[in-house]
């Protein structure tokens, strides 16, 4: 129902990737990327089930701007450090009071050369957060290195995070990670499709666009 932006979906530009996104049958939300003082998608949402409403943040990574290339962020403002806490405290707050549980969804991680940036940083500073869902760092776990409420899938589709939220109550009964490693079937309809499109791409790197007449080592 909701996303929200890593650094590779700026690999291809901004303009890029509002236009895939214009067909997304989801919402995205980011509340730390700005174009001309506002953000570039909704900050918050609130999802809705019975009497049961869930509270909804993202926050991207302002590494994007330098693990993608600065060209193609040009005009975009990536919030960091305290002013990624005060964004995201905000937002929290917008919330607190029209749901029961709050959760941020963040690609942020929680490398050592992210300090400031992670999502460990950010729960240290934000209050009000019931349970963060990261990414970035590729990192499996059900909690931050102190015990912070953080759960983090790793990559590749290895696990799938489950949170049961329970009605009555309204409060993060469990959490856990769900492996995926004895699934042994794919789905054949997107393996078609996925050959498809490598093999475009196959035959466009195979085609020559240029020739050196000097030789060019590839050795580091």
């Amino acid at each position: 129902d909701y996303a929200i932006l890593g650094n590779h979906e700026f690999d291809f530009g901004y303009d890029r990737l509002r236009d895939v996104l214009s067909n997304a049958k989801f919402k995205v939300l980011c509340a730390d990327i700005f174009d001309d003082g506002k953000t570039i998608y909704d900050a918050t949402a609130i999802w809705k089930k019975g009497s049961l409403r869930i509270g909804f943040v993202g926050l991207s990574t302002p590494e994007t701007q330098t693990k993608a290339t600065p060209k193609i962020t040009e005009g975009l403002t990536f919030v960091a450090t305290d002013e990624l806490y005060d964004v995201a405290q905000k937002a929290v707050d917008s919330l607190q009071k029209k749901t029961d549980v709050v959760i941020c969804l963040t690609h942020l991680g929680i490398y050592d050369e992210s300090i400031g940036n992670r999502s460990i940083d950010v729960m240290n500073h934000v209050t009000g957060i019931d349970m963060m869902v990261d990414g970035h760092s590729h990192t499996v776990m059900t909690e931050g290195p102190n015990g912070e409420t953080i759960q983090s899938t790793g990559t590749k589709f290895e696990n799938i995070g489950i949170i049961v939220i329970d009605n009555k109550t309204k409060t993060i009964e469990n959490h856990y990670l769900l492996a995926l490693d004895d699934i042994e079937t794919a789905d054949q309809t997107l393996l078609d499709k996925a050959q498809e499109v490598k093999d475009r791409v196959d035959a466009l790197y195979a085609s020559p666009f240029a020739q050196s007449k000097v030789f060019l080592p590839g050795d580091k």
